[in-house]
C-alpha cells in the first residue's frame, strides 16, 4: 500500500502568533527581531506583508527597515510560541499518532492508516488546515506525497495557506527541474559543492552515479541520491519518540565586549549553572567539558577536557571551564560570545559511586545543594533562588 505522508509548515509562525496576540498588527508588515541592545538585532521571522517588501530572515533590522521603512518590529516571545506549537501538535495527533516534529512550526505526519476515518491524504491536509484556522487562528502550507522528502518539497511549492500534492507518477516532472538546494538537508555549503561538479538541479543529482556521490560525500551522498530519486523510505516517528541526548550546551552573546576576567567568570558560571540544571532535569551526567569563545573580531575557538568523574553540578564543571579559559585566552582580548557544552553523557544513576574520601564528600554536598535549589525553583518558579555571585 502506498504511504500517505503529509508535511505541515505553519505560515510565518512567530509573526503570525504576534498578530494573533495583538490584532493591531494585522495588515502591517511585521518582523520578530532580536534585541539590538543585546547585539542580537536580526530578523528572526516576518509576516507576508514584510516578505512583499523583500525583508529576509537573518538580515539586520536596519537592512530590513531600509527595504520597508514602516516595518513594525517586536521582540521574540519563545515561551508563547512554544505554547502555540503544543496546541498545533495536539491537533495533528487527532489524525494520527505518527507525528514527527521538525522544529516548532513544522511536522511530518503518516496518515496511511487514517484513511477510513478521514479520507485520503489531500482531504486530511485540508481538514487539518481548517481546524488550525478555526481553533487557533493559524494557517499552514501542507504537502502531500509518498515519502517525507517529497512531502516537504510539496509544502514548499505552494505557499502560503495551501495544499500541494506530488503523486509518485508525477514526481520526476515536478521535482527534477527544481534547484538542487530545494532538497532536504542541502545547505549552502553542500549546494556549492554539488554545483562545483555541475549538479544544479534535482534531476542532475538523480542521474549521477551513486558511487561517485558516495566517494565525494560519504554516507550522505547515498542519502542525497535517494532523496533526488524519490526512493527514500524513512519512517515518520511517533510524536513521543525521542533520540538519546548526545550533548547539552548553551551560549550567549554579551551586550558589550568584555575584557575583565571577573565579568567573564560570572557569565561562565551562569552558563554552567544553566547547563547543569538542564542535565539534572534530563537525569544525566557528563564527563567531557567544552568551552567556546568568540572575540570581538568574530574569531572563534573551542577547547575541551575530560573530568575525572561524571558530574551534573556546576562547581567541578566551572573549575574545568576556567582552566580551559585561562590556558587559551590572551589577557586583554575582548570577548563577544561565550558557550559551555557537555558531552560524553550517561544516565545519572549509572554513574553514582559510594566513597568515603573527602573529595567525594564535597561532590555529594554540591549535588545535595543542586537538588535543593532545583526543588525550590520548581515550587516557586525559575530564579526563585540563585547564586549571590550572579546577582550583580
Amino acid at each position: 500500500m502506498e504511504r500517505r505522508i503529509l508535511h505541515s509548515d505553519l505560515d510565518n509562525f512567530y509573526a503570525s502568533v504576534e498578530c494573533l496576540e495583538n490584532p493591531e498588527l494585522i495588515g502591517n508588515p511585521v518582523a520578530v527581531c532580536g534585541a539590538p541592545e543585546a547585539r542580537c538585532g536580526i530578523v528572526l521571522a516576518k509576516n507576508q506583508q514584510a516578505k512583499e517588501f523583500g525583508v529576509k530572515t537573518g538580515e539586520t533590522i536596519w537592512q530590513a527597515k531600509k527595504k520597508c521603512p514602516h516595518l513594525v518590529t517586536v521582540l521574540p516571545r519563545h515561551r508563547l510560541y512554544q505554547e502555540y506549537s503544543e496546541r498545533v501538535f495536539e491537533i495533528y495527533r487527532r489524525f494520527t499518532d505518527q507525528v514527527e516534529p521538525f522544529g516548532a512550526d513544522e511536522a511530518w505526519m503518516d496518515v496511511t492508516g487514517s484513511g477510513r476515518l478521514f479520507g485520503d491524504g489531500e482531504k486530511i491536509a485540508h481538514q487539518i488546515r481548517a481546524v488550525l484556522k478555526k481553533e487557533i487562528g493559524l494557517t499552514a502550507s501542507v504537502g502531500v506525497s509518498f515519502n517525507k522528502t517529497c512531502a516537504k518539497l510539496a509544502s514548499d511549492l505552494k505557499k502560503p495557506n495551501a495544499v500541494c500534492v506530488i503523486p509518485r507518477e508525477r514526481y520526476r516532472d515536478v521535482v527534477w527541474p527544481m534547484p538542487v538546494g530545494s532538497l532536504l538537508f542541502v545547505g549552502k555549503k553542500t549546494r556549492s559543492e554539488l554545483q562545483r561538479y555541475g549538479l544544479y538541479t534535482v534531476g542532475d543529482l538523480a542521474k549521477t552515479d551513486v558511487n561517485f556521490l558516495r566517494a565525494v560525500f560519504g554516507k550522505s551522498g547515498e542519502r542525497l541520491f535517494q532523496y533526488a530519486n524519490g526512493t527514500e523510505e524513512e519512517p515518520v516517528r511517533r510524536w513521543d519518540a525521542r533520540d538519546p541526548v548526545k550533548s547539552i550546551g548553551n551560549s550567549v552573546t554579551l551586550p558589550r565586549d568584555v575584557t575583565e576576567e571577573e565579568e567573564i567568570y560570572r557569565v561562565l558560571y551562569w552558563l554552567c549553572d544553566y547547563v547543569t540544571e538542564r542535565m539534572r532535569r534530563e537525569g544525566i551526567c557528563g564527563k567531557t567539558v567544552s568551552l567556546w569563545v568568540r572575540n570581538a573580531d568574530f574569531y572563534s575557538y573551542e577547547r575541551q577536557c575530560t573530568l575525572t568523574e561524571y558530574s551534573a553540578v556546576a562547581e567541578p564543571i566551572m573549575e574545568a571551564v576556567m582552566r580551559l579559559f585561562r590556558t587559551s585566552h590572551t589577557a586583554g582580548q575582548k570577548i563577544r560570545s561565550l558557550g559551555v557544552r557537555m558531552t560524553n553523557l550517561r544516565h545519572a544513576e549509572s554513574s553514582e559511586q559510594i566513597s568515603f574520601f573527602a573529595e567525594d564528600e564535597k561532590r555529594r554536598k554540591y549535588r545535595d545543594l543542586a537538588d535543593c535549589t532545583d526543588a525550590i525553583n520548581r515550587r516557586f518558579g525559575a530564579g526563585a533562588i540563585k547564586r549571590a555571585l550572579l546577582l550583580s
